[in-house]
């Protein structure tokens, strides 16, 4: 039996000639833009290892869209080794290059508040996308329990030359944290009473302390979300104002929870949104140093909604265009003040009171385009005066518990042919 073997054919060697006419082409030599059209062909997982293979690459994926995608999560819980845990997130943000845009962090003990100052402080610069979360309802309390000059005991990952640097910073934090809607004679007379300002000196909540050093670092911020878990009801908040750095990038926000409120100087944020129990009249007295240009409001669960933040809201944000509420406190004198909101278009109330249909006849012609009304009942003649006052409305969106007859809705809508009107009736 024989058997054949046949080599397989080796390629021609190119001449000295045509090495010079058609030069070896690599990768290497591709410009920039054909490259990042490679790069953009790569599916998902392909693209963080693609940082790691040179320099170039990396800064090109780095300046693009294609790292906007990925999210960063900051929580202890995630690892299996609770006692390694700190040191493990330490030798994983010394060797990281990447420049995260967007980052989830969960702080649920002193370990976790550790890791998320060091994860701040390593990507904290590049963040355009922040979900903060903290998480009450384990052992660990609300306060500090610790001053803050014997912070380094709890710092285990950090170097001394950071410690030092925690510690001037957390001094800068309280000459830059002022109460929001206090007069400057308010203030002087807490300052005088000198046990009870040493006493509240002594310990340090984690959201004054870490949201002003969030604040502080994440000066690109364009989204901010804060969340606030805990097992105890507090309806007793403090609202302070961060006055040391401004948030010249920030867009959008969300409060979520009950609890300490650190808000910053946001001069171009757009939306908020607030879920959960404030201070009431100091909170929304803070708007207008704090947001001037919000355009996008949108407040429930808060009990401490009433006729005067309404007024507040509507004195200090003169660009409001969207606001919705959600409240059981708003009478018919707090409708008469929304006629200061002249750039409003976009109205959702919903009353939980006893006589929603008494406290919304208190509202005057507004600029409205879209309104939208959620209430146990409201009569034809409340919502024949709301068309009949509101000529630039071409929407308007009915949600009762009673019913309103098909004939009575036909009127109205014959009434104004150009306005929507929409009729729900919500089941008990």
């Amino acid at each position: 039996m024989h058997i054949t073997r046949t080599r397989a054919k080796k390629m021609p060697k190119r001449t000295h000639a045509q090495r010079k006419v058609y030069p070896k082409c690599s990768i290497t030599q591709l410009p920039d833009k054909l490259l990042m059209c490679i790069f953009r062909q790569l599916p998902r997982y392909a693209i963080l290892p693609a940082t790691e293979v040179c320099t170039r690459w990396f800064a090109l994926i780095s300046s693009s869209d294609l790292l906007h995608g990925f999210t960063l999560r900051v929580d202890l819980a995630l690892l299996q080794d609770e006692h390694n845990s700190v040191l493990e997130y330490e030798y994983f943000l010394n060797r990281s290059v990447r420049p995260y845009r967007k980052m989830q962090v969960v702080i649920r003990d002193h370990r976790s508040f550790v890791v998320a100052v060091m994860a701040l402080r390593r990507f904290g610069p590049h963040l355009t996308d922040l979900s903060l979360t903290l998480d009450h309802r384990c052992v660990y309390p609300s306060y500090m329990q610790l001053h803050f000059t014997r912070m380094k005991d709890i710092e285990m990952g950090l170097e001394e030359h950071q410690q030092m640097l925690w510690e001037q910073e957390i001094e800068s934090y309280d000459r830059c944290l002022v109460l929001i809607a206090l007069s400057k004679e308010k203030l002087k007379a807490l300052k005088r009473q000198s046990n009870l300002w040493q006493d509240e000196a002594k310990y340090r909540r984690i959201e004054e302390v870490f949201l002003a050093f969030v604040y502080r670092q994440c000066l690109q911020l364009e989204r901010f979300h804060i969340k606030r878990i805990q097992n105890l009801r507090e309806t007793r908040t403090k609202t302070l104002h961060y006055v040391g750095v401004g948030m010249e990038r920030l867009q959008e926000m969300e409060l979520t929870g009950t609890g300490l409120i650190v808000l910053p100087d946001s001069f171009r944020l757009r939306k908020l949104t607030v879920q959960g129990v404030t201070t009431g009249h100091p909170f929304y007295g803070g708007f207008a140093g704090a947001f001037p240009l919000l355009a996008h409001l949108e407040i429930s669960d808060d009990m401490q909604f009433d006729n005067v933040c309404l007024w507040k809201i509507c004195k200090r944000c003169p660009s409001l265009e969207d606001l919705i509420f959600v409240s059981d406190r708003i009478t018919k004198e707090g409708f008469c003040y929304m006629h200061r909101l002249q750039r409003l278009r976009k109205l959702s109330i919903t009353l939980t009171g006893k006589h929603p249909d008494c406290q919304f006849e208190g509202c005057r012609a507004l600029p409205v385009e879209n309104l939208f009304v959620c209430c146990s009942e409201l009569r034809a003649e409340t919502i024949q005066a709301t068309l009949t006052q509101n000529e630039n409305m071409k929407e308007f969106v009915i949600r009762t518990k009673s019913c309103i007859e098909y004939s009575v809705l036909y009127r109205l809508q014959q009434l104004r042919p150009t306005c929507r009107l929409t009729y729900t009736q919500v089941v008990v």
